[in-house]
């Protein structure tokens, strides 16, 4: 959800929370557990937006320190359950795709700056 920060309402803020950092340590618990039990080593990836290494104006929910959340913070706990048997953890941030939800979150910009649409597709 794009707006101002002192717009942003506090629901959009837990929902970008419960998905881009919530998702993702339900996942790395499920990872971790897999290769735990199968007694294997193994690599977690996750996937990972520009907004972890690079300030976006409008995505307060959205934290900006992404990166180092979806690679240590929440990747720590299965490290440390895994680091003996060779289980690591790590992000990568291919880019932007002009997806749906890109789209949306351009003209959502494009209505709070009175930006034109190519600029806020180039900025």
């Amino acid at each position: 959800m794009l707006a101002p920060v002192v717009d942003t309402a506090p629901a959009d803020i837990a929902r970008m929370i419960d998905v881009n950092l919530i998702g993702t340590v339900h996942g790395l618990q499920a990872a971790a557990r897999w290769f735990l039990a199968a007694g294997r080593a193994g690599r977690i990836v996750n996937i990972a937006s520009e907004v972890g290494v690079q300030a976006f104006p409008y995505l307060v929910g959205y934290r900006g320190d992404e990166v180092r959340r979806r690679r240590s913070d929440p990747g720590r706990a299965a490290v440390e359950a895994g680091r003996p048997q060779g289980i690591t953890v790590n992000a990568v941030c291919p880019g932007t795709a002009e997806t749906d939800m890109v789209i949306a979150e351009r003209t959502s910009e494009v209505a709070i700056t009175g930006t034109s649409p190519d600029d806020v597709r180039r900025s």
